[in-house]
This record gives structure tokens, C-alpha cells and sequence, in this order.
């Protein structure tokens, strides 16, 4: 709820000072928020107002997140096909402007899509790139995250020596990532005394 007060606000500012894209980054995340809520009602008013207003700016690589976002709240309802139209639209925009940092959730919500219909070669297929770009392009949090599908889809198609090579390589990212978070929070608790 402090989350949504918050981005309220932040709203409120950006559209008194004429900030638009301040406005549609603040709506984007309202709707974020609804979705994580489960609060489905006006999620796709408010996506489709961050990103009438991106599109005005010629911002593609916003409205490829707008749209990535609204293909999500397709999936977590499970209407597949609506959430397949929504991440390829997406993903045919990061492609263009070789967004290799988006396409790397592109193509993972790609692959989640296909695991959830039970097409396990394409969800494959999306994985491996997603997974390439993520060793390549991406932050240790993306690697994980792709490595931990990644795993369930070799697992599925008895493929186990990728899921074991890849979820060891989500074990090494999970626990990277940990020991960064816990670094930080010692120089916190040190620059406090």
C-alpha cells in the first residue's frame, strides 16, 4: 500500500510539472503494483495510459515495457494466447532496437509461456537465448532467473545433464547475489558507527 501511495504521488508531481514521461513511468508502476496485487480491475486503463503516453514520445523501449507488462498480466490469468500477442509485440521491438538487456525477458516470458503450454521445444529454444544473452549481456539476477527456468525445462524434456549444468549455474548466481546483498548491508551497518 506505501508502494502505491508513493507512486501516487509521484504521479501527481510529474503531471503538475508537465513531466511526461515521469507521468507514464509512475502509471506503469501503479499498474505494476496492481498486478503483483492481483488487483486486476483498472491494470490495463492505467498500462494502456503509460503507454499512449511513451508512444507519443516515440519511446519504443518503454512501450516495449509497457506491453512486456501487459503480456505478463495475460500470463499470471492464464490467457496464453493474449499474453503470446503481447510478448512478441515486445519482443519484435527490442529486436530492432537491439535492447539485448529487454530481450533477455522477451525471451524468457516467451519461454515461460510456451513451458506453461507444455511446448517444451519452443520453450527451449526461447530459454537457450534468453540464457545466451543472460551470460553475455546481463546481471547476475538475470541469470539466475533464466537458469532456474531453464533447469525446469531440461528436467521436463529428461535432458538432465543441462538441468543439472544449469542449475548449478543458478546455485553460483542465487549465492552471488546474496553475498553482494550482504556486503552492502555490512558497509551500511559500518558507515552507521
Amino acid at each position: 500500500e506505501k508502494a502505491l501511495e508513493l507512486y501516487y504521488k509521484s504521479y501527481k508531481i510529474k503531471h503538475d510539472i508537465k513531466n511526461k514521461k515521469g507521468e507514464a513511468y509512475a502509471l506503469n508502476n501503479i499498474a505494476y503494483v496492481y498486478t503483483l496485487q492481483e488487483k486486476y480491475d483498472s491494470v490495463f486503463t492505467i498500462y494502456r495510459r503509460s503507454y499512449n503516453i511513451f508512444k507519443d514520445l516515440k519511446d519504443s523501449g518503454n512501450c516495449a515495457l509497457v506491453l512486456n507488462n501487459i503480456g505478463y498480466v495475460f500470463l499470471k490469468r492464464n490467457l496464453l494466447d493474449s499474453a503470446k500477442v503481447y510478448f512478441r509485440k515486445t519482443l519484435e521491438i527490442r529486436e530492432r532496437s537491439n535492447d539485448y538487456s529487454g530481450l533477455i525477458y522477451s525471451y524468457i516470458n516467451l519461454g515461460e509461456l510456451s513451458f506453461k503450454q507444455n511446448n517444451y521445444a519452443e520453450a527451449r529454444e526461447y530459454c537457450e537465448r534468453a540464457y545466451q544473452y543472460a551470460l553475455k549481456y546481463g546481471r547476475p539476477v538475470d541469470v539466475k532467473n533464466v537458469s532456474n527456468l531453464l533447469n525446469e525445462v531440461y528436467y521436463m524434456t529428461k535432458n538432465y545433464k543441462g538441468a543439472y549444468d544449469v542449475y548449478r549455474q543458478h546455485i553460483v548466481m542465487r549465492d552471488s547475489i546474496i553475498n553482494e546483498e550482504n556486503k552492502s548491508e555490512v558497509v551500511k551497518q559500518q558507515l552507521r558507527y
